[in-house]
């Protein structure tokens, strides 16, 4: 029923009309966005809603958080086919820490799961029908933290760009456990040496070599730049993923000293180039090259074995716990911070890792 006797609405508040006939919402707020060459105001819907009190609501919520009334219809389709095209040529210029097989599982994990929400208005979305579609999903942990990372995109984009009214919370969704993995395997020290032989002519065999003695994340070598290394002192800085993995103090092994000099006398940005470029080597191709070696070698291996097996190695070689987490980037408890830390961590963690030996 049409309401009456409204209230007056203060003078650029907005205005509230019935449109009249069978509506499921026939109460219009408009909003002055401009005037005409004649002087007439141009006026932009808001929304609509069922009643004048709720009409109210939207004029209210929108003069707290303004907006380009021309984004108001705009879905989830219309900001993923704005946002695809930036990722896909951020992983071909190797921007944002975008791989190749990054770039595929998201779109994937659009393609499959949430494009089932490409129509809903970004306005009007809502948490729960995110989180549906992920605990329907049949996928596990990973695959669903790809779901969840491109509705991040978006909603961040309709956020950052478009200044639409969005709460970030909605991106707080529950992707579940991570589960333990068992697939990694330590490499045994035969496998070792067959690597270390092959290293005096193998680029990769050299970088292998160089991740059994740091434990580093694949990427995280890749993505290393040649200002943050001290051959002199016997120390890198890099690393990723957590506050206690970032720009963390990284040993240099006497034995793999001389691989860090092979690249490292290439003189380009990062230590680990690409071609001789200044790009540095994408995490695709490393995998590639690793997994080709060790199809060549007979040897059965992921790239993050070498990070297992470096793990394994220094517990065998009576490395503390808490040196063995500062190695390997590992958040301790009541930990101090790398700045303080790190003076210790030069002296102590390059005579900590000068234990290890295979």
């Amino acid at each position: 029923m049409r309401r009456k006797n409204n209230l007056k609405l203060p003078n650029g508040f907005g205005s509230i009309i019935h449109l009249g006939g069978n509506r499921r919402k026939p109460y219009g707020a408009l909003k002055t966005v401009g005037w005409n060459e004649n002087g007439n105001a141009i006026r932009e819907y808001v929304g609509y809603a069922d009643t004048w009190n709720n009409a109210y609501k939207l004029l209210l919520n929108y003069n707290d958080k303004p907006y380009d009334l021309k984004n108001k219809n705009i879905t989830i389709d219309d900001i993923y086919n704005i946002i695809e095209p930036i990722m896909k040529d951020n992983y071909l210029n190797e921007l944002d820490g975008m791989s190749k097989s990054n770039y595929k599982n998201l779109v994937s994990a659009y393609n499959n799961h949430l494009s089932k929400l490409k129509d809903a208005n970004i306005l009007e979305i809502k948490k729960n029908q995110v989180q549906t579609i992920i605990n329907q999903s049949g996928l596990k942990h990973t695959g669903r933290g790809y779901i969840k990372n491109i509705f991040d995109r978006i909603i961040s984009y309709a956020i950052d760009e478009l200044e639409l009214p969005i709460d970030h919370n909605i991106t707080n969704l529950n992707i579940g456990i991570k589960e333990k993995s068992t697939k990694h395997i330590p490499f045994k020290s035969e496998e070792i040496q067959l690597i270390k032989e092959l290293a005096e002519n193998n680029d990769i065999a050299k970088l292998i070599m160089i991740y059994f003695y740091t434990g580093l994340r694949p990427s995280e070598l890749l993505n290393i730049e040649v200002t943050n290394v001290f051959l002199e002192d016997n120390y890198m800085i890099g690393g990723s993923k957590t506050k206690a993995g970032k720009n963390r103090t990284i040993p240099i092994h006497s034995k793999i000293k001389d691989y860090i000099k092979y690249f490292y006398k290439q003189n380009k940005k990062y230590l680990i180039s690409s071609n001789g470029t200044n790009k540095k080597i994408a995490y695709d191709y490393y995998q590639k090259s690793f997994n080709k070696l060790m199809n060549q070698l007979g040897l059965n291996h992921s790239p993050y074995d070498t990070r297992h097996t470096f793990g394994t190695k220094c517990s065998e070689c009576g490395i503390s716990e808490s040196n063995i987490k500062r190695l390997m980037g590992h958040s301790l408890s009541n930990d101090v911070t790398n700045d303080v830390y790190i003076h210790k961590a030069v002296e102590e963690l390059i005579k900590e890792v000068e234990k290890i030996t295979y």
